[in-house]
């Protein structure tokens, strides 16, 4: 999960070459798929967070979300997480840290309205899948207190 967070966001071309072992290339190439979601503000990316309400691709993200790998799911909601602090400078309940430089303060609140629904209507999605079973299975509690603390900000904002 640690490889999948640190170069989630890296472009595919990247990742192929990368000199890492199958799985992890593929868990890569996964979260890569979320990328446009994952790089709120980065200009190279996209122009301006209004880009984000006529992305198309939020129904291939709902259904390719549940499917994830395991790895792939934890850093994912990681990178969620993060973006969400970063968009409403709310941290979760337990998190005592300060936000690592703070809050993006130029985003409208509206945009960033559209960017949490969205995050946690995948959230949600992925929490729900009969293939994770995170209400269930003990091995998903890192990613139910994901959702949890994703829930909390989008509230809290």
């Amino acid at each position: 999960a640690i490889m999948c967070t640190i170069f989630g966001l890296a472009p595919a071309y990247w990742c192929d070459t990368l000199p890492l072992n199958k799985p992890v290339k593929k868990n890569l190439l996964e979260i890569n798929e979320f990328r446009s979601l994952l790089t709120a503000g980065d200009t190279s990316t996209m122009k301006t967070l209004q880009a984000v309400s006529k992305f198309n691709n939020i129904h291939k993200w709902l259904e390719m979300a549940p499917k994830m790998a395991y790895p792939s799911s934890v850093a994912f909601c990681a990178w969620m997480n993060t973006l969400a602090m970063k968009l409403t400078g709310t941290k979760p309940v337990n998190f005592k840290k300060k936000i690592p430089g703070g809050k993006m303060v130029s985003m409208p609140r509206r945009d960033v309205m559209v960017y949490l629904s969205y995050m946690v209507t995948i959230s949600e999605t992925m929490a729900k899948s009969p293939k994770n079973s995170w209400t269930f299975l003990t091995q998903f509690k890192i990613l139910k207190e994901f959702n949890i603390d994703l829930h909390y900000m989008a509230e809290k904002f």
